[in-house]
């Protein structure tokens, strides 16, 4: 677009992660998008929001929980604790992370979660509906959590890891455990982990919730940025063999390019570019070796 006048690149390091995001800079405000959710936004804005709320708890995920270290804990009521309406079953996790505090005040951690809430109708195992005595069918609670917490988070004694699991295990009183095992990540970090939380939409209320505490990482923003040219942008939009390499240069070589995606606005003839980047394993230090002049054919 004529009215394009440069590009904002913007950095968002989140653990070993990196995510850049280029986005258009306009002459003319008119010309720019309308960004951010607002009451009553078309399809193509109800997915974009949807698209930046997964990666908000992705980078909250990565910037936060550490893998094979930290826990993705999966579990279920059963048929005697089924819940009529959502909003009771909503009360069994503070339950369940009360409970679970109690073993970092023992132990003197911290707790860190994310976690999303799904209800399915319940069944019996021969796949009848369970209702209530006034004939409404029960509903079944399922929660899947990213937690942190346990006084041998960093340490790898399997046997005392194994400990804290049985331990985390115990403290869910509302039915089955379907599973406690350690975080798994990708090239891409926890963002596969972070779609999965994030994939269900409840009418009125927030897909997921996370603690507190936990580290929100913020973008670095370099405005009309002098590598991020127009033309640069345009060839790597087209081309996706030029994108790995200019992405590792404009980071020093510190991180590794993961992929990257182009997206086109045809409202506005915008070019958006999306990173995705892994930091690279440095060498541990140790001190150089001379080689003997020998070695390098002169002489001794």
């Amino acid at each position: 677009h004529k009215n394009v006048h440069g590009y904002m690149v913007k950095t968002t390091k989140a653990g070993k992660w990196l995510e850049c995001e280029m986005c258009p800079i306009w002459k003319r405000a008119e010309d720019a998008p309308k960004e951010g959710k607002e009451v009553g936004t078309s399809e193509a804005q109800q997915q974009l929001n949807d698209r930046k709320s997964i990666r908000r708890l992705a980078r909250k995920i990565n910037a936060n929980f550490t893998p094979h270290i930290d826990y993705w804990c999966t579990f279920t009521s059963d048929n005697e604790h089924l819940y009529q309406t959502e909003a009771e079953g909503d009360k069994e996790i503070p339950r369940f992370l009360d409970r679970t505090r109690d073993l970092d005040r023992k132990y003197d951690t911290t707790l860190k979660y994310a976690y999303p809430l799904e209800y399915t109708r319940a069944r019996a195992e021969s796949r009848r509906p369970i209702r209530d005595a006034d004939g409404n069918q029960l509903l079944r609670l399922h929660i899947h959590m990213a937690l942190a917490a346990g006084p041998d988070r960093a340490d790898t004694d399997r046997e005392g890891r194994r400990r804290w699991v049985e331990m985390v295990r115990a403290k869910w009183k509302a039915g089955w455990i379907r599973d406690v095992k350690a975080l798994q990540d990708r090239k891409t970090g926890f963002a596969e982990l972070a779609g999965y939380i994030g994939k269900e939409k409840r009418k009125g209320r927030r897909r997921y919730s996370c603690s507190n505490n936990l580290v929100d990482p913020q973008p670095t923003r370099s405005m009309n940025n002098r590598k991020a040219t127009k033309t640069a942008v345009r060839k790597m939009a087209g081309d996706e063999t030029l994108r790995p390499a200019f992405f590792e240069k404009l980071y020093g070589g510190d991180y590794a390019f993961v992929d990257c995606e182009a997206r086109y606005n045809r409202v506005n003839d915008g070019t958006y570019l999306y990173c995705r980047m892994q930091r690279k394993d440095k060498p541990p230090p140790g001190r150089k070796r001379k080689r003997k002049s020998a070695e390098r054919g002169g002489a001794p």
